[in-house]
């Protein structure tokens, strides 16, 4: 989720993008601070979250409609808008807090008449639906920024009852 809160056009080269920042929540307790929590840009954690991404065709596609609606939000609010370059944000260009972005998340489903999920779940069906495609987990686990295969296999690698059907009649032929 913080990714996608941080990603900038900036960061989006046609047929690419790079995951530069992130957006998360800092916890501030300190007397002096005017609110318990803000929102903050930093870096990803690891250097491999550090990365560059291809865009599908369609992605493209996507991105290209996103840039036109956001661009129409941009000029109905006239001075208002926070120019922050962020490809996804709020209705003033601010960046998108964490139940903001589930609740846009659960709008969209709702009307696309998808099941509810939250953000992260994304990440864990791209995941599996990639694995589904027989796409290399090396070249997965690069995508999601992990810097051991084992870590994608372990917590974003998920079988469905279909593919565990058709491997498991692979083994027929041993019977």
């Amino acid at each position: 989720m913080a990714e996608v809160a941080g990603l900038r056009w900036c960061d989006i080269h046609g047929s690419s993008f790079t995951v530069k920042q992130t957006i998360g929540r800092i916890r501030d307790f300190s007397d002096d601070a005017p609110t318990r929590t803000r929102l903050e840009a930093s870096t990803p954690k690891t250097k491999a979250g550090r990365r560059t991404n291809p865009l599908s065709p369609k992605m493209q596609e996507l991105l290209a409609t996103q840039r036109v609606i956001q661009l129409e939000t941009r000029l109905a609010q006239g001075p208002a808008w926070n120019a922050y370059d962020l490809a996804f944000c709020s209705d003033l260009g601010t960046p998108y807090e964490g139940r903001n972005l589930r609740r846009a998340l659960h709008r969209t489903l709702k009307k696309a008449g998808l099941p509810q999920m939250g953000v992260h779940a994304l990440r864990h069906t791209f995941a599996t639906r990639a694995i589904e495609s027989d796409m290399d987990v090396r070249t997965l686990s690069e995508i999601l920024g992990h810097t051991k295969v084992a870590l994608t296999l372990q917590l974003y690698a998920h079988s469905s009852m279909e593919t565990k059907q058709k491997e498991l009649a692979k083994m027929d032929a041993f019977l």
